[in-house]
């Protein structure tokens, strides 16, 4: 905070009229020490303060106590605390027939005193909240910008992906996840199905090596109905790339894909109690 905030914020008078706190009061009287402009401000309002209470003070009407003397000059055989007990006797029966507002005028400055400490302490306490909000406000706005800045590669990467996705579909292939079913749920692979080009080829497949005497065999569900698309010869399979491909595949319109374990050589309708996996398009 620069020192033009730090005076405005009411500080200077919830130092004089003891209102700080002990750290907020060591923090004053350190910055008092270093801060020429402080401390002239605190000089300037600690001597406006004591003229205020100055020019208020209580005071006899001019020549009263003068004439109190007079009247008072006959007793000298008095003791002198006798005679300082008839003048205070006096002074406050001036007082007594003193208009009301002179009478209460000290409460009068009291209370203005009072109401002024407290204006000045509520503006900066409340100036102090609005620091601590602003922080917080300035923080919020760090993590929200923060934030923003790592969902870019990642936006970038889907914007990617979807045009990946536009452009494949603009060629003809269709992709299709299968998944692993009641048999076998983790099993899973990758259909990629060339319209145009007329072959299918699954990639990322994880499914358990098929039992001696058993071979897996892929198909399309054209109009509701399987149609055998090829066996799965795990002796072909790409290692490097973990695919599998099918060339002439005559099918059109499939709307899913399957995979069932069947015996050796396929069968001509797929074994549903064998089903390991399957995918719509």
């Amino acid at each position: 905070m620069n020192t033009k905030n730090y005076i405005a914020s009411g500080m200077i008078e919830g130092y004089l009229f003891g209102l700080a706190n002990a750290d907020e009061r060591l923090e004053f009287e350190q910055m008092l020490k270093v801060d020429a402009e402080l401390r002239a401000e605190y000089e300037k309002v600690q001597d406006s303060l004591l003229n205020y209470m100055k020019s208020n003070q209580r005071k006899l009407p001019e020549g009263m106590k003068e004439k109190l003397w007079e009247k008072l000059s006959g007793t000298a055989q008095m003791g002198e605390g006798h005679r300082l007990n008839l003048v205070e006797s006096a002074e406050q029966m001036v007082m007594k027939r003193a208009p009301i507002i002179v009478r209460l005028m000290p409460f009068a400055v009291a209370a203005s005193l009072a109401l002024f400490s407290m204006s000045a302490y509520m503006a900066w306490d409340y100036h102090k909240k609005w620091l601590r909000s602003e922080n917080k406000i300035a923080g919020l706005e760090k993590e929200k910008n923060q934030v923003a800045d790592q969902l870019k590669p990642l936006q970038s990467k889907l914007d990617d992906a979807n045009n990946d996705l536009d452009h494949l579909n603009h060629q003809g292939i269709k992709l299709v996840r299968m998944h692993g079913k009641g048999i076998s749920p983790e099993s899973s692979a990758l259909v990629c199905w060339d319209t145009k080009a007329k072959t299918v080829c699954l990639y990322d497949m994880k499914m358990p090596a098929a039992p001696s005497g058993k071979q897996y065999q892929l198909w399309a569900i054209v109009d509701g109905k399987p149609v055998n698309v090829s066996m799965i010869d795990f002796a072909k399979v790409d290692k490097k790339h973990n695919s599998y491909s099918m060339n002439n595949i005559k099918i059109e319109n499939a709307s899913a894909f399957a995979v069932t374990l069947e015996n050796e050589g396929g069968a001509e309708v797929p074994t549903m109690e064998a089903l390991y996996m399957m995918g719509g398009i």
